[in-house]
């Protein structure tokens, strides 16, 4: 019994207890008094936003597209474009943990610090035991990009993208082994990336049909990245229908951004510099796993081989070198903002190599001396996992975005605001000319009411006009009109006489069919799953 207690000790509890020492490393400045200012530490003003439309709940505006409160009350489909699972994850907190705005986002940031490295740590242990495993989970965990990512850019919905690549690439090392939960776990992993982060989202997703084409994998490979391509159709299909009608200003922006950020280099091979964004790259980390791959002797298993051709051509992507071949594909690569967002791949990529060559010594002694020398020499990335300095500013607000009060510019904004309004409105709505007008009901998606006038009449409706928004009088759809204002409000054009009104926002065709493709690929696996487990259990008790 003794025996079997220290065995459980050493194999399944002290793993735990060195991954959680580094998450502690990579996590204690969160637990600072105060916070901190990120290059993208607007996602607090998302994350409030987003939960004032889930408290003034609405099926209409549900899964919530529609930013109704964001610029001063005119309201634009912020949410139709951002990946919404930070964001809800923030919303859900301040509405169940009673937190503040500010505590909330300290709350999001902190979980991909903290499951992540339990996350890799899962995903190693479906290939290999032990230290290895454990190694590969301290390095994903003081990854100096993911640092960057959250303590100076402030990259959440990246930061989410990225702890759930290892989740999915578990399993895919479980479908290897003919296990069924292999499927669901590939399809979550992916449906999760991508409402986390579409770049994320669209980065795992090429990985994954590289690692196919490689891997002869089973059938049901290909049917779990489908499966998790349809279930976040609710996410990706409307964001990129509608995308040719809103600004994205980064899409030129990118264009100069993808050709100039190449990473140089001193930066890639010298492992005394790292890469000026934040140190997000240093070079160590491509070293540290060649180093081991040549104490080996080069004695690779085929796994090792197909991940150490990835790392290579990813790792040298992101310089100067192939500048050539991100012009020719520019019209996709440009997508990708900057070459070092390949970071996000090799956060995964790296310490899976590491891991897996480690787990080729046989020596019990050799591995041990490795991996000491492995997680000391991680010691000083450990600053990477701290902000520049601590802010006691408390009062986020879209206001601060600029005078369109949105949260980055005009960004996302349709492309018939010409001019962006810099103030609310006095009234919500009203007619033109005159004659008698009464409201019945006012809410940021739904405006209701009645008038009378003896002349057709206009109604002016402050209200940034996008699909979805519609205006009916005694129930039947009138035309309207956004041309007639720089500013892009809504004019619908209403009879003459007495009559009852409605302006209200909608799900549009588009949003109502990538809701139900959604819907019913979700609900379409759960039934599967539960057949499974009624087999299950009836084989069982034939037995």
């Amino acid at each position: 019994m003794i025996k079997k207690l220290y065995k459980f000790l050493i194999q399944e509890i002290l793993p735990l207890v060195f991954i959680a020492i580094a998450i502690y490393l990579s996590s204690r400045a969160m637990f600072h008094e105060g916070f901190f200012r990120t290059i993208d530490d607007i996602s607090v003003v998302r994350i409030h936003h987003l939960y004032l439309e889930i408290i003034n709940f609405s099926w209409d505006n549900f899964p919530v597209r529609l930013g109704s409160y964001l610029s001063h009350g005119y309201g634009y489909a912020l949410y139709l474009f951002y990946s919404p699972l930070s964001y809800y994850l923030g919303a859900i907190a301040m509405l169940l943990g009673n937190l503040s705005d500010i505590m909330a986002t300290k709350f999001i940031y902190v979980l991909p610090l903290i499951f992540g490295p339990l996350i890799m740590y899962w995903a190693l242990r479906q290939k290999i035991n032990g230290l290895p495993a454990v190694v590969g989970a301290i390095i994903f965990a003081l990854f100096p990009f993911r640092g960057f990512d959250i303590y100076v850019r402030g990259g959440i919905a990246e930061a989410f993208g990225t702890i759930f690549i290892p989740l999915t690439v578990g399993g895919w090392w479980l479908m290897e082994r003919h296990k069924k939960a292999g499927f669901y776990i590939t399809a979550i992993g992916i449906f999760l990336t991508i409402i986390s982060h579409n770049l994320s989202g669209l980065l795992l997703i090429t990985l994954t049909i590289v690692y196919g084409i490689f891997s002869k994998p089973v059938k049901e490979y290909w049917l779990a990245l489908l499966t998790g391509i349809l279930a976040s159709s609710f996410y990706w299909l409307p964001m990129i229908y509608y995308l040719p009608i809103v600004k994205v200003s980064y899409s030129t922006q990118n264009v100069a951004s993808v050709l100039t950020h190449f990473v140089g280099f001193n930066e890639l091979f010298n492992p005394f510099r790292s890469y000026q964004y934040g140190g997000a790259l240093h070079s160590w980390f491509f070293w540290l796993p060649l180093f081991l791959i040549f104490i080996t002797k080069f004695k690779l298993t085929y796994e090792i081989k197909k991940w150490l051709t990835i790392f290579i051509v990813t790792y040298f992507l992101m310089s100067n070198f192939t500048k050539p071949l991100w012009e020719l594909f520019l019209p996709i690569a440009r997508m990708i903002q900057f070459p070092w967002r390949l970071m996000i791949i090799l956060s995964t990529v790296i310490p899976l190599i590491i891991a897996l060559t480690l787990n080729q010594f046989r020596s019990v002694k050799t591995k041990i001396l490795l991996s000491i020398i492995i997680v000391v020499s991680l010691i000083p990335y450990i600053k990477s996992f701290q902000p520049k300095e601590y802010s006691y500013f408390y009062a986020y607000n879209a206001e601060d975005t600029g005078p369109c009060a949105t949260s980055w510019g005009e960004e996302y904004l349709p492309i018939w605001v010409y001019e962006c309004i810099n103030k609310p409105p006095e009234k919500d709505i009203f007619m033109t000319k005159p004659g008698k007008f009464e409201l019945t009901q006012s809410t940021q998606i739904n405006i209701q009411g009645r008038y009378q006038s003896e002349t057709d009449n206009t109604l002016m409706i402050h209200r940034y006009d996008f699909p979805g928004w519609r205006v009916l009088v005694d129930g039947s759809p009138v035309k309207v009109d956004h041309t007639f204002s720089p500013a892009g409000i809504m004019e619908a054009y209403v009879p003459a006489g007495s009559h009852t009104f409605e302006v209200s926002y909608g799900k549009t065709n588009i949003m109502i069919l990538s809701d139900l493709i959604s819907l019913l690929t979700i609900v379409s696996v759960l039934l599967v799953i539960t057949l499974q487990l009624i087999h299950y259990y009836h084989s069982n008790n034939r037995k």
